[in-house]
């Protein structure tokens, strides 16, 4: 997928609710101009640094949050936050990480899983669950 067509993709579900719809393509443009997409191994510590590059290339040297969704299985949640703490973090603001699923089977396998995400600390993990 190149960039493009992540834009393209996510412009087919957006509509402009903002100014009484005035100036609404330009500010869809500046929306969709913000988003890109990298692909990469969940389990490469070299993609994530390469993702880094990217973001820092389109911070361009500002302040910079980023926030990391995670909408994947819990067995590789792991190494998702592995590589992302050790690669990708924001070095100049804050950095998020929210976990979508399922947290666990059971307290066993969700405490599993909360000691996996050992890279951060609580205020950097929200957790979100359909089940709830």
């Amino acid at each position: 997928m190149t960039d493009e067509e992540l834009r393209e993709t996510i412009s087919r579900t957006l509509t402009c609710r903002i100014d009484k719809r005035a100036n609404c393509g330009d500010k869809m443009e500046e929306f969709l101009g913000r988003f890109f997409y990298h692909s990469g191994q969940y389990n490469s510590e070299e993609n994530f640094s390469e993702m880094d590059n990217r973001l820092k290339q389109k911070e361009d040297g500002k302040m910079s949050n980023r926030l990391f969704y995670l909408s994947i299985p819990p067995d590789i949640f792991a190494d998702v936050v592995h590589c992302a703490s050790g690669k990708a973090f924001s070095t100049t603001g804050w950095t998020r990480v929210i976990v979508e699923k399922p947290f666990g089977r059971d307290s066993k396998s969700s405490a599993e899983l909360t000691r996996s995400l050992k890279h951060l600390v609580e205020d950097q993990i929200f957790r979100c669950s359909r089940l709830l």
